[in-house]
């Protein structure tokens, strides 16, 4: 029995180009974040914390609840060229205080606790975590 097998041949044709696509395009531009000092003298985006609304819709008999509301809001602080150190040294604190807790539910709430008093105390920084910006979001 003969088989005939079809051979497909891939030709790759250089374009002459030293880098990658990727590596000759610019980086993308990072939002400017914009922050002030509170009463207080502490560092602060003035973000406020999400509002859900409620809509309810009846249709005979059934009652239907939808929520309409913006996505997840996250504290811009974070995206701040100026924090980036501040930022890295409250997320490796805050990581080793909750090592035990590793894996575990509530460990979210532990870490963002002592990120939150890193930034307060030793940079000055009001920092909102996703709990406090997102009421209406349940976190693990």
């Amino acid at each position: 029995m003969n088989t005939f097998f079809p051979i497909l041949a891939l030709v790759v044709v250089a374009t002459g180009c030293s880098k990658p696509v990727s590596e000759s395009r610019p980086p993308p531009a990072k939002p400017v974040v914009r922050w002030f000092r509170n009463d207080q003298g502490l560092v602060t985006s003035g973000v406020q914390a999400n509002e859900f609304k409620f809509s309810i819709t009846t249709n005979g008999s059934e009652v239907s609840i939808g929520f309409s509301g913006s996505k997840e809001v996250l504290d811009p602080l974070e995206g701040a060229s100026e924090f980036a150190n501040a930022f890295r040294d409250a997320n490796a604190q805050a990581d080793a205080a909750t090592q035990g807790w590793a894996g575990q539910l509530g460990r979210v709430h532990l870490y963002w606790k002592k990120k939150k008093e890193v930034l307060h105390d030793k940079y000055q920084i009001d920092w909102k975590s996703p709990a406090e910006l997102n009421p209406m979001t349940r976190y693990d």
